[in-house]
């Protein structure tokens, strides 16, 4: 009878041990629906506490840096496995070119760490305290607008996760660029800020755009039929001379050759560009010549006397005039291609 009931012990002792070794293993936490995290905001899902503070610095040279410091805190009695993974970064609810990094030195460029997968272990909640990790996101934008709401989107083990912040007096109806025009003077140079405009910029009397400074720039729909004008312009053109490029890369021209003809071929796209209008084919022509000397615009040795580089003169070869962007719509969905972003 004793050793019956010793065998009983050893039983239930043996059940006891081989819970507990189950109940301490990790845990991948699984959520029933997307999480959007505010700023200054905690939530919870399933014991998973999440939080999320941010700060930004403007500098000199037009970049803001938007720091998110994503906290997440184990609620459970044992512990977790919460993987980060594929943070998009958005401007304004578009989504934007720049990278998430997760080092970023604003004196040192070339030093910065892209965001890579986290894969975290969360301690088990001891008493009071919470077992806590801290992931930080770094966004670095060029020419980049306080006043606009930024967010990054990834993965949280099977949800799709966003953080994102914006000041207190953000609008939604009004319309913001990401990346501020007014802060590069080949935009004013053409355009000038006008809070009536559809899209806050319309064409300056002075700058190469004046014949479209009679325009109504705060008629909605006329402007909306503009940026599809130019959306389309834009992307045609720059099919066409990626098109030339690469039949002259495949018969192994050289990177002068292929400036040449790309930029000869971008002149001509400008003048096509009025084949209806003659009025405006006969002022383009006049500027030309004044600015130039010659009326088909700037030939490849003065564009390479300018930049100092074929290489150079090709990447020109795909530049747009920023300032109609601004007024069309448009800064943000084309800014790469006339600016370097900050890392």
């Amino acid at each position: 009878m004793k050793n019956k009931g010793y065998k009983i012990l050893l039983i239930i002792s043996f059940i006891f041990v081989l819970f507990s070794i189950t109940s301490c293993k990790n845990k991948n936490i699984k959520f029933d629906n997307d999480i959007d995290v505010y700023t200054d905001y905690s939530l919870g899902k399933n014991g998973i506490h999440f939080g999320c503070l941010y700060e930004y610095e403007e500098y000199d040279d037009h970049v803001l840096s938007l720091y998110f410091d994503l906290e997440i805190g184990n609620a459970n009695n044992h512990k977790v496995n919460i993987e980060i993974k594929n943070p998009i970064a958005y401007g304004n609810d578009t989504k934007l070119e720049e990278k998430v990094l997760s080092t970023y030195d604003h004196n040192d460029k070339s030093y910065t760490k892209e965001f890579t997968n986290k894969k975290l272990v969360l301690d088990k909640k001891k008493k009071a305290n919470l077992g806590i990790e801290h992931v930080n996101f770094i966004l670095v934008i060029k020419d980049g607008n306080p006043n606009c709401k930024y967010r990054i989107d990834f993965k949280c083990n099977n949800v799709n996760l966003s953080v994102y912040s914006y000041k207190k007096d953000y609008e939604t109806s009004k319309f913001m660029y990401v990346h501020n025009p007014s802060y590069q003077s080949s935009v004013l140079a053409d355009a000038e800020y006008d809070m009536n405009a559809v899209f806050g910029y319309k064409p300056s009397t002075t700058g190469s755009l004046s014949q479209f400074a009679d325009y109504d720039w705060t008629n909605e729909e006329a402007v909306l039929g503009y940026k599809e004008e130019r959306i389309k312009y834009i992307s045609e053109n720059d099919e066409r001379i990626k098109t030339l490029e690469n039949d002259l890369r495949s018969q192994n021209k050289s990177i002068e050759e292929i400036a040449r003809e790309c930029s000869t071929l971008r002149n001509q796209i400008r003048l096509d560009q009025y084949k209806d209008d003659p009025e405006g084919l006969a002022l383009l022509k006049e500027r030309n010549l004044s600015k130039y000397g010659h009326e088909e615009g700037p030939l490849p040795d003065e564009l390479y006397q300018k930049y100092g580089s074929w290489e150079a003169v090709l990447e020109k070869c795909y530049s747009v005039n920023r300032g109609m962007d601004a007024c069309c719509g448009v800064y943000d969905m084309f800014f790469y291609l006339y600016n370097d972003f900050a890392y």
